[in-house]
Order: C-alpha cells, then structure tokens, then sequence
C-alpha cells in the first residue's frame, strides 16, 4: 500500500490512501514458457520426475497405475493403425499386455530407476554455483544484521551456511557424477564421504529452515494481535474525534466520515492481505523443508530409508516449491 501524507488541511493531519499499482501478470502460457525456460523452473520439473519414477520403482501401487497407463497407451496407439501408425517397433513394456509379466514388471522398474539417475545427474548441474549464492546471502544477512540480531536472524543464517556447505560439497563430487574414466580426481571413498557429509549439512539446513519459519509465524501472530488491537484503539479514537468536532465537520475543515472509513478500511485490507499472504508462504516453505527432511536424513542414517515414502515426500515437497517458482515466473 503507497501512503501520501499527512496532508494539512485547516491545521487538521489526514493520511490520503493511494491504491497500490497493480503488477501485470503474464498469461498462464506465458508462464509456463518461463517456467518451462527458467532454471529454477526447469530444475523443479526434473526433481518431480524423478520423484515420479522413484514412486513408481518403489510402490506397487503407484507403479500399477503406470503400467495400466502404458497399456491404455498401446490400445490407443494400436486402434491408430487405420492412420498409418505401427506399433511393431514399440519397447516391451508398452506392447505388454495387463497385468504384465513378471519380466516386463521388472524391466519397468530399471527403467525407472536408469531415469531417476538420470535426472538426480542432470540436475546438478543447475546447483554447481549454488554455493556462492548461499554464502553470499548468509554474509549479507549476518552484517545487515549486526545491530539487532534476533533468533529468527541467527537461524535463517545458520540455515544459509549450512545450505551452502551442502552445495559446495555437492560442486566437489561433479566430476564424479560425470561418469568420465580418469576425470574424477577423490576416488570412491572421497566421495562417499562427500556425498553423505554434504547430505548432513543439508539436513541441518532444513532444520533450521523449518525452526526460523515456526519462529516467524508466532512472531507474525504476535504482530497481528498487536496491530488489531492498535485499529481498535485508532477506531475508538475517530469516535471520539468525531463527537468533538461534528459542527467542523459540517463546515468541511475535515475530510468526511464516509471517506475517512473507506480509507481505514482500505488500509485494514491491504494489511490483513500482505499479512494472510505471507503467513501463506512462509507455512508453505515450513512444509516443504519438514517434507524434504526425509530424504537427507535416510541418507545419514538418522530417519528410515523408505524409498517409496521418499518419493512421495519428494513429489510434495517439489510441488509446494514448484507454485513459489510458478508465482515468481507470472510476475
């Protein structure tokens, strides 16, 4: 909300409410070619198709439903044979027919773990400089900071340090991602150890993410008791102002009662429309790190290593960063 004021009028303040300039928002197709070009975009569309397979290596269920899909497929490619479309060079879990054999079961779980891989490699490469900017913001944090340094500061600094201690780990084990003889310069248990070290930082990342943002919300309940209770007493105030100066008000030294009521209450809604919407992301992101805690910790053995469940906390955890990404890319 953009606030002109106070504006003096008969030696009487009022604040004249200015609406706030609306942002211009892309179509839904243009969002999608942004988000589809994007980086950020881009590396959340991987991670929820590598979450997808790993659901469909790992759980019965899901991977039924899929090869149910592979086969509706092949019906409706082979009812397409009358426009000159053939089927004799699809691959076998397509020409199989439902429920599948053991064999063609088996190969569609290799399949989708050769995927999984794929993607988990591809993606790397979008984070290989991540560390820099996760250092940086920490650094920027901490000496913005310096003055008045709360918990809720010291956490999102903590969360950022580990964060880029977690991709700097990650940037160290690239070449051995790469799968090139003789290029990687650790060896196998430099790299195990890399991998599980960096995959502890992440952990604590997430943890101090998820406290810093339980922080915040009872610091922005807190706030919001503080600002109704200051409308209330504003409003009470107004009443008073009003019983005390009707006859000005009748001879116009004061904006009218009307206006002045359109104008609190404009400012009441713009308030309570910031403060819904970012009680909304930050319970979303607080979600989406207690969703991602799953993976990391499997990894250094302090939670259970459920494959499948992973995949599922994978596939919700992208999709809630996912939408952040999608509300950026509209703007």
């Amino acid at each position: 909300m953009d606030e002109r004021g106070p504006v003096v009028a008969d030696g009487k303040r009022a604040v004249v409410t200015v609406e706030r300039m609306k942002v211009k928002k892309r179509s839904k197709f243009g969002t999608l070619i942004k988000f589809g070009t994007d980086a950020s975009g881009l590396e959340r569309t991987f991670r929820l198709f590598q979450a997808l397979a790993q659901c469909i290596a790992h759980i019965p269920s899901i991977r039924s439903i899929f090869i149910f899909f592979l086969y509706t497929l092949h019906q409706i490619l082979r009812a397409s044979l009358v426009m000159g479309l053939s089927t004799s060079n699809l691959s076998p879990p397509l020409k199989e027919s439902f429920p599948p054999s053991t064999e063609a079961e088996a190969q569609i779980i290799t399949i989708a773990l050769g995927v999984r891989s794929k993607l988990s490699q591809g993606r790397r490469f979008f984070r290989l400089f991540r560390f820099l900017e996760s250092f940086h913001s920490a650094s920027t944090l901490y000496y913005q900071t310096s003055s008045d340094r709360d918990v809720e500061a010291w956490l999102d600094i903590m969360s950022k340090s580990f964060n880029g201690m977690y991709n700097l780990f990650e940037a160290l084990g690239f070449f051995a991602a790469l799968g090139v003889p003789g290029l990687d310069p650790w060896g196998a248990e430099v790299n195990r150890f890399l991998h599980v070290e960096g995959q502890r930082f992440w952990l604590f990342a997430l943890v101090c993410g998820v406290v810093a943002g339980v922080v915040r919300l009872v610091n922005d309940r807190d706030q919001a008791g503080v600002d109704g209770a200051g409308d209330a007493a504003e409003t009470e105030k107004e009443k008073e102002k009003q019983t005390g100066t009707k006859e000005e008000d009748e001879h116009g030294n004061q904006l009218k009662e009307e206006e002045r009521q359109r104008a609190v209450l404009e400012q009441k809604e713009q308030r309570n429309a910031i403060r819904k919407d970012r009680f909304m992301r930050i319970q979303r992101r607080v979600m989406a790190d207690l969703l991602d805690l799953a993976q990391p910790g499997a990894v250094v053995g302090w939670l259970p290593d459920w494959p499948g469940m992973i995949g599922l906390m994978m596939v919700g955890s992208t999709w809630l960063t996912g939408v952040e990404v999608w509300e950026k890319c509209a703007r």
